[in-house]
């Protein structure tokens, strides 16, 4: 901390030159009565488009995109779209926080939202009229004379959140059971070249379901969007644990998106990914009875003895013997 005061107090001259922004504009502060509305967006020209928008929790599966003009009104046949991803449930309610961040956009004039979910499409439109992003121009300023003092706001005394928290999480989301995968594939990157990382690492996945695994217990208690996907992925490990594979062993590192195997040359096995998926499937179960009281599903599913645990946690955890 004594760092971070250190350089505040320095005398710091900025000059910007040569790009336009809009500042954040808060469309709604609180959920709306329709299935979806934009909450809040910024523009930056060339550099980012990025914002929030509230979402009805209609059914697991959905897709939340954002349509716009460019700065001559042209929609490219609506081809010119960047896809929200969920972020967070919102306590108390059916909906959820979706985020959206584009690569650069040269200019952006309109936009409006679209939502497909269980056959159906849902539109945010802004009352008919679109949202109109208004550019000022660029901004240029020149230097000056630093003053010689600077006022020092002080630090706050409590910590409450990260804020890249929601960004992340997002970025994890996405990457679970991408179009024409196998449900349950958790992707560790949707790159397929340069380099290829579209494939499901046992270590990996087990990590980010544990993750999930923590956030149904707390920030997203009881959230059912979380819980489809963690099922999701019970069922893609328990099939990967029955497949054939190189090793022919629970260490094989990775599979495909079609949950086979992978057969390319790779270092195998890795054998902390069967112990990491072990601990993952236990934090699952425990926190399914905390919020949901499944008890079939645990019992059936992830009990340690039965038949389709012997696929499950059971041999996950008797292969951390040989890390």
């Amino acid at each position: 901390m004594k760092c971070l005061h250190t350089l505040f107090k320095k005398q710091v001259l900025f000059i910007l030159v040569g790009f336009s922004y809009v500042s954040a504009t808060v469309v709604s502060t609180s959920p709306p009565t329709s299935k979806v509305k934009v909450q809040s967006y910024d523009y930056v020209a060339g550099k980012s488009f990025t914002g929030k928008i509230y979402v009805k929790n209609i059914d697991l599966t959905k897709v939340v995109s954002v349509i716009y003009s460019d700065a001559t009104g042209d929609w490219n046949n609506n081809a010119n779209l960047v896809k929200a991803a969920f972020s967070e449930s919102i306590s108390d309610t059916s909906y959820e926080f979706w985020t959206f961040s584009s690569s650069p956009i040269s200019s952006i004039k309109e936009f409006y939202i679209k939502y497909d979910v269980s056959g159906k499409t849902y539109y945010d439109n802004n009352g008919s009229v679109n949202y109109v992003v208004t550019t000022p121009p660029p901004i240029t300023t020149t230097s000056s004379s630093p003053t010689s003092t600077v006022t020092e706001t002080p630090p706050t005394s409590t910590f409450t959140a990260f804020p890249s928290e929601g960004i992340s999480r997002s970025a994890m989301i996405r990457n679970i059971n991408p179009p024409e995968a196998a449900k349950g594939f958790i992707a560790t990157s949707l790159s397929t070249s340069g380099p290829d990382y579209y494939y499901s690492w046992t270590r990996d996945s087990a990590l980010d379901s544990y993750v999930m695994a923590n956030d149904y217990n707390t920030t997203l208690k009881g959230d059912a969007t979380i819980v489809g996907l963690l099922k999701d992925y019970v069922t893609y490990s328990i099939n990967a644990q029955s497949t054939s594979t190189a090793c022919n062993c629970l260490g094989e590192p990775k599979f495909n998106a079609d949950g086979s195997s992978f057969t390319g040359a790779w270092g195998i096995p890795q054998n902390d990914g069967p112990a990491e998926r072990g601990s993952s499937f236990i934090l699952i179960a425990v926190n399914l009875l905390k919020q949901s009281s499944d008890d079939t599903y645990v019992t059936g599913t992830l009990k340690p003895g039965n038949f389709i645990n012997y696929f499950s946690v059971k041999f996950s955890c008797n292969r951390c013997g040989h890390i």
